[in-house]
Order: C-alpha cells, then structure tokens, then sequence
C-alpha cells in the first residue's frame, strides 16, 4: 500500500509540473515543452509521440506534453504531427544563426542537446583537442611572462570556455583536461 501511495503521489507531482498555456500565452508553433523557446526539447517530444504512434502504444501515456503536442506539434504545418515536425525543429536549430540556442548533436536516430559554447573549446571551431590546449597554454604561458594576452589567438573564448577544473585560473591544469576530452572522444 505504501508503494502505490508514494507512486501515485509521484506521478500525480509529475503531472502537476507538466506546463500548460493559457489562451493568452499560447505558444508558437512546436515549442510543445511550452518553455517558450524552440530547442531539442520539442523535437524529441515530438519524436516520442510519433514513435508511440507507430507501435500502436497510446501517445497519451508514452508523452509527457501530450495536449500541448497535440495542439502545436504540426511544426511544419502538413497537418500531420510526426517525425518530419521533429526533423523540421532540428535543421531550423542546426541552421539558425543566433548561437545562444543549444548546439544539436544527432547521434543514432535520436537527437541530444549539448551545451553551446562547448566549455574547452577556446578557439570557437565546435570541437575540443590539442589545438585547444595549445592554446591555453600559450595564454598561460604569456600571462606568467607578463605579455599582453589580449592578442592571443581567440582569448576572449579563453575567458569563457578555459576554466575546465573551474578553480578560477586558466592555466597548465586546464590544457591537460581538454587533452583528456580530446583522447576519451576519439578511442
């Protein structure tokens, strides 16, 4: 008995966190999650009912915003809310300008959200390796020797994206971490 009480006091908290719209915020388009920005998020609930769909499982029991993907999941407006509305989401993330949204990365058939900018990578070019540490290395390298560090190759992304240990100091330290991503992604 204690087992279900606390499961249907669980799911009933679960449920209560599921945001839903008044008719004076109704969202745009896709933006399913109602967080009022169109991210990875949407795509993959979208994702989820299309897939719930094609196994015949009951959309309303596999999807967490199951009223708000019914009302504004058809992103591409063909009047059907399945996997070419996530796709849609997806090359409109991928391609967009504005950088402050999250970098997509596809992986497999699902799609995962990563954090942009990528803490360690200092020159800005999307990945973390040596070319990174060697730069952290020379900022450190020239701020111990008391050298303007301001022209060195993308410092203003050091500031950022160098702290990797986040003790504050970007220096020897860091560089060794970027070295250990960049050797733990290509094993």
């Amino acid at each position: 008995m204690k087992k279900l009480t606390a499961f249907l006091s669980a799911f009933a908290l679960a449920v209560s966190a599921v945001p839903s719209f008044s008719a004076a915020e109704t969202p745009a388009m896709g933006d399913v999650t109602g967080d009022g920005q169109l991210t990875g998020a949407d795509a993959a609930e979208i994702l989820r009912y299309s897939s719930a769909l094609l196994s015949n499982a009951d959309p309303s029991e596999e999807c967490h915003y199951y009223e708000n993907i019914r009302l504004y999941g058809d992103y591409n407006n063909d009047g059907r809310i399945d996997g070419n509305d996530s796709s849609a989401i997806m090359r409109d993330l991928i391609n967009t300008t504005d950088r402050s949204l999250s970098d997509v990365i596809i992986e497999g058939n699902s799609y995962i959200a990563a954090e942009y900018p990528r803490m360690g990578d200092v020159n800005g070019d999307g990945t973390v390796n040596g070319t990174d540490a060697t730069i952290v290395l020379k900022y450190f390298s020239n701020l111990l020797s008391g050298y303007d560090v301001s022209d060195i190759e993308a410092s203003t992304y050091i500031l950022e994206r160098g702290d990797m240990n986040g003790d504050s100091i970007i220096d020897g330290n860091d560089a060794t971490v970027i070295l250990r991503i960049f050797v733990d992604e290509n094993r």
